[in-house]
Parts: structure tokens; C-alpha cells; sequence
């Protein structure tokens, strides 16, 4: 019976929670931010955490454990709710004019700004010396399965797992423009395409944005930027029948693409295996990397916190803030890595809430989390004011970045304005040095205005 209050306290507040974050989209199917980030948390972290304290229930710190993530949730639920319950404005969210977005840059504009991230990755790949996911794959059909494939040529370049590899300069910051900003490059396009605006060329910058977020054979960037699609898609499309067909070809590009990551990432130590063994086993690892895999390290950590470490006091937002410096800087998840699991340099970032637990213990949880849910809530009302492609796109990243926060951490948030800001500054150069056309102007022909949808 100790068991089971626990297990269903936390079960209840995810389902608090979910319900919380529904009411606040009145009843339409156009997503919000906060429901947006219930469903990541519950989904990357929540379920692990129950997972977890099932296996680990016997030891006194799990059951803080537990509630952390539970607590903190429903504080973010609770937090959101409130502020969109109290600003009227925000009873119209529903509302909201399912129009077309205004398209406010030119194509010509767009694909040198496309073009210019390409070729800030395959920049990156030129000077790392080899493209991972290509060379994984030719070594799997001439050598046969090897254990850690992809996964082991992903990392052989990364400054905190393998620190003797040549330290390649501005490396962070290429790889966050991989990660972010060809979410952005794709969402465009796709945008175009709708509209039927040179639809072979659109197709076939969606098509390369999309083949270079798996070039390192990671699952992460395919899901920033499939996210990022599901999002911006609800907020610009009329008809839930067609918004419903997105997401059946997203989620079957997602199954597809991440069983075979998975399959070539190659995390088993058994080198016989059949190239159906191993999709087998890469299926089970992401489905455990999805639900309990971001939630291991976290969950130890209330061992070790503060039975054996003092508070941190915010040590550990500081140093992910000066990560982003320029040179070698290691943010937390490498220390925390170190602290938690002593597996060498690999990374393994604190969870949101447990992050704000060993800084400022339960009432961090519970303020911080209020805290997000109350922002989750402003940005809702700021998105119920746009208008505008960019700004729809850059929005959608933002919301998406967010949710993944819940695993990596608030203060990598920041990494979404980084990418905003080359993209903006490469549009904008673009139109000078090129003497591409001005800004369009963010407005909508009468002929493509529809009509809000229908309350379901």
C-alpha cells in the first residue's frame, strides 16, 4: 500500500495536469504552449520517474524523487492556467483566426537564408573529417553490424565525451544551428509548398533540411524539427481533417526515421547480429530512451542531494550560462554526469524540476515551476498576436524548445534566440548583398483568408 499512494499521487498529477493544460485551449484542437510542454514532460520525464521509483522504492531519497517531477508539473500546470484563466485575452484562444500566415519574406530571401544553413553544416561535417551517418551506414554493409556503430563515430568528435579530439572553433554553434535553425529552414518551405509557391524547389529544400538534421545519425533534431512542423502547422491550418492528415505523415516520418537512428546508433555490445536483431533492438532502445532513459540520471541525483552535496544555490544555471562563452567551457550536464553516474565525460542533464531541486529544494520546485507555467501563459497571449511567417516560425521553435527544456534544462533555451538571430542576420545581409527585394509586407490576399475553426 506504500507503494501505491505514492505511484498514484504522481499518477494523478500528471492527469491534473493534462486536464489543467487542455482547459486552456477551450476546447479547439490548435495547440497551446503549456499543453505542449504537459505532454513532453509527462512523456520524457514523468513516466520515467514513476518507472523508476517502482524499481527503486525501497531507498528513503526515492520517494522525493517522485515528487519532484509531480510537484513541479502540476505547479507548471497550475502556474499557466491561472494566468490564461485571468487575462481575458486569453479567452480567445480558441478563437484564434486559423488564416494563412502573412508571408513577410521574400523566396529568394528565404532559400539564400536556407542555403546559407546548409552550408553551415556541411561545413561543420568538412571539418570534423566525416559525415557520421554516412560513414555508419557504408560500414555497416561492408564490415557488417559493429557494436556502437553510428553512435560511437556520433561522439568520437564531441569535446566532452572524447576531450583529446582537435577542438574545431565555433563547433557549438554550428551544431545548435543544425539543431535550430534548419527547423526553422524546413517550416518555411513547407509553407511554401502549401501554398504553391515553386513547389519542386520548395519540396527539395524541405527534403535536404530534413536528410541534414539526421546526418550525425541523432534522433534529437529530427524531433526539434518535427515539432516544430506539428506546431506551426496547428496554428496555420483551418481544418482539423487536414491537420490530422500532417500529423499521420509526421508521426509515421518519425517512427520510420527513429527506429532506423535507432537501429544504427548500435547501443549493444553484441556484435552478431542479423540486420533484423538489430532493428528489433534499436526499437526497444528508443522506446526506452523516450520513457525512462532522460530520467536515470535525474533520478539517482536525489541520492545524492543533499545527503552527500550541499544546494547548489544556482551553480548550476551560472555555469550553463557562461557554456556559452566561446572555448571548451563544460556546461552542467557534464558535471552532473560525473557526479551521478561516474562514467567519464559523458553528459547527462538534470531534468527541469530536479534541476531546481538541488539548487533551491522544494520551495526552487515549486516557484520555479510556477514561474515557467506563468510564461508558458504570457507566451500564449503573445502568439494569439501574430500574424507573419517568420514570426509563426520562430514562435514554434521557441514553443518547442521549451517543452524540451523539461529534459536538458531552462537556461538551453537560450540556444532558440541564438538561431533566430543568425537567421535574421543572414536574411537581412542577404537583401543587401544580393539586392534582393525588402521585406514583404506581412499581409494576406482576401481570396486566402479562412474562416476560424469550429469548437470540437
Amino acid at each position: 500500500m506504500s507503494d501505491v499512494l505514492p505511484v498514484t499521487f504522481a499518477v494523478l498529477c500528471c492527469v491534473a495536469s493534462l486536464l489543467l493544460a487542455r482547459g486552456t485551449m477551450r476546447g479547439t484542437w490548435v495547440l497551446s504552449p503549456l499543453f505542449i510542454y504537459v505532454i513532453m514532460s509527462i512523456l520524457f520525464i514523468n513516466i520515467g520517474f514513476i518507472l523508476y521509483y517502482v524499481e527503486y522504492n525501497t531507498h528513503d531519497w526515492a520517494l522525493n524523487a517522485l515528487l519532484s517531477p509531480s510537484i513541479g508539473l502540476l505547479c507548471v500546470a497550475l502556474g499557466g492556467a491561472t494566468v490564461t484563466g485571468l487575462d481575458p485575452v486569453q479567452k480567445g484562444w480558441y478563437r484564434r483566426p486559423q488564416t494563412q500566415a502573412g508571408i513577410d519574406i521574400t523566396y529568394s530571401s528565404a532559400v539564400v537564408t536556407g542555403l546559407a544553413v546548409f552550408g553551415v553544416v556541411g561545413l561543420y561535417f568538412a571539418l570534423i573529417g566525416f559525415v557520421p551517418l554516412f560513414k555508419g551506414i557504408g560500414m555497416l554493409f561492408t564490415g557488417g553490424f559493429t557494436p556502437g556503430l553510428v553512435n560511437s563515430l556520433r561522439v568520437s568528435r564531441d569535446p566532452y565525451i572524447n576531450p583529446d579530439q582537435a577542438y574545431i572553433p565555433l563547433q557549438g554553434l554550428m551544431e545548435l544551428i543544425r539543431f535550430q535553425g534548419l527547423p526553422i529552414v524546413a517550416v518555411w518551405f513547407l509553407y511554401y509548398f502549401r501554398r504553391g509557391v515553386y513547389p519542386r524547389c520548395s519540396l527539395v529544400m524541405v527534403f535536404t533540411a530534413t536528410v541534414c538534421v539526421t546526418l550525425t545519425g541523432q534522433r534529437w533534431p529530427l524531433m526539434y524539427l518535427l515539432g516544430t512542423i506539428i506546431v506551426f502547422t496547428s496554428w496555420t491550418t483551418a481544418h482539423q481533417r487536414e491537420f490530422r492528415r500532417v500529423l499521420f505523415r509526421i508521426f509515421s516520418i518519425a517512427i520510420v526515421g527513429g527506429l532506423l537512428l535507432s537501429a544504427l546508433l548500435g547501443r549493444t555490445n553484441d556484435d552478431a547480429l542479423s540486420y533484423a536483431e538489430m532493428l528489433i533492438f534499436g526499437t526497444g532502445d528508443l522506446f526506452k530512451r523516450i520513457l525512462s532513459g532522460n530520467a536515470m540520471a535525474p533520478f539517482l541525483s536525489y541520492a545524492v542531494f543533499p545527503a552527500r552535496e550541499e544546494w547548489l544555490l544556482g551553480e548550476s544555471y551560472l555555469q550553463n550560462l557562461i557554456s556559452f562563452l566561446p572555448g571548451k567551457g563544460e556546461a552542467y550536464p557534464v558535471t552532473f554526469n560525473q557526479l551521478i553516474m561516474d562514467n567519464g565525460n559523458f553528459t547527462a542533464p538534470p531534468d527541469f524540476y530536479t534541476e531546481a531541486y538541488i539548487n533551491f529544494g522544494w520551495p526552487g520546485v515549486v516557484v520555479i515551476s510556477l514561474l515557467l507555467g506563468s510564461v508558458l501563459g504570457i507566451l500564449q497571449r503573445k502568439i494569439l498576436q501574430i500574424r507573419c511567417l517568420t514570426s509563426l516560425s520562430f514562435a514554434g521553435l521557441l514553443v518547442v524548445v521549451v517543452g524540451f527544456s523539461v529534459m536538458s534544462g531552462i537556461i538551453f533555451v537560450g540556444n532558440a534566440f541564438f538561431a533566430i538571430v543568425f537567421l535574421k542576420t543572414v536574411n537581412g545581409g542577404a537583401r543587401l548583398a544580393f539586392g534582393l527585394q525588402r521585406r514583404a509586407e506581412c499581409r494576406l490576399p482576401r481570396q486566402v483568408r479562412i474562416q476560424a475553426p469550429s469548437v470540437t
